[in-house]
Parts: structure tokens; sequence; C-alpha cells
């Protein structure tokens, strides 16, 4: 069984509040996926998977960030729908109003319908791609010629 943490935790480790806790679980911004047996009134116990201590700090950094509860959710929905596990999976970026992700070689905005924001080349990945080609070839004239005539002969 996978283990899990309780609320107390997640509110040390996500630096919320409890109010928060409850508002975003009520909101389906970030919902508790375990829960344990209890006795008397609470029949149920919210438990955290470590996956939902990494939604509750996502979504906590946004926030500081500058982004509404009202965007965050919206955008965790676009996420959701198009396949992705939220904020898990991808790499989000924010101005306080925008919530952008990164697919392939593009950022996106999530909220705006996935409008291309911009296009990035990542040059450390061309200079590896570079590094791996260049390898391939010959290091001197002679190493050429010896190509060369075991080519043509």
């Amino acid at each position: 069984m996978p283990r899990s943490y309780s609320a107390g935790y997640a509110r040390t480790v996500a630096k919320v509040s409890q109010r928060c806790l409850d508002y975003w679980d009520d909101q389906e911004i970030v919902k508790p996926s375990c829960t344990s047996a209890g006795k008397g009134k609470k029949r149920k116990f919210r438990r955290y998977s470590y996956n939902d201590l990494v939604r509750l700090i996502a979504v906590e950094r946004l926030r500081k960030a500058g982004l509404s509860l009202q965007r965050i959710r919206k955008g965790i929905r676009v996420l959701r729908a198009q396949g992705h596990d939220e904020p898990l999976d991808v790499l989000l970026i924010t101005d306080g109003k925008a919530l952008i992700h990164r697919e392939n070689d593009k950022l996106k905005d999530v909220l705006k319908s996935g409008q291309l924001v911009f296009a990035f080349v990542a040059v450390k990945e061309i200079r590896e791609q570079v590094d791996r080609e260049v390898s391939k070839l010959p290091r001197d004239k002679a190493e050429i010629r010896r190509n060369l005539r075991t080519k043509s002969g």
C-alpha cells in the first residue's frame, strides 16, 4: 500500500492552513487521494499521497506568484482535459496572470485555449546534438583518405 500523509503533515510541507486545505479540497483544486477509517464522528480521515503533496506545493507556489485560485482551477481543468496529470508532468510558468505550460518546443498559455506564446530553442540540447555528430567525423586527413578508399574500393 502506498504511503499516505496526514493533513497536518501536508499543511507543514505546503506551508498552508487547514482552512486552505479544506477549501482546496471543496473546490477540487487539490483533493486528498487517500482516506483512512476513523472512529466516532470522524468516519474518514483525509490522507494525502506523495503526488498530492507535490500538487499542494505547486498550487501554493502559483498562488504566491500572483495567480488567482480561479485561474489555477481553470488551468488544472484544461491540463486534465489535455491528458496531463496537472502540475505533476508539466513545466508551469506564470507572471501572475497567464498560466504557461511547456509542450514540446513551444510554450502555450493554458488559460487562453493553448494560444502560442512563443517558441524556444534549447541551445544546450543543440550543442549535445552537434557534439554527437562531430564525434562521428574523421579526425584527420589520413582517416578521411582511408574512409574514401574503403567506400570507393
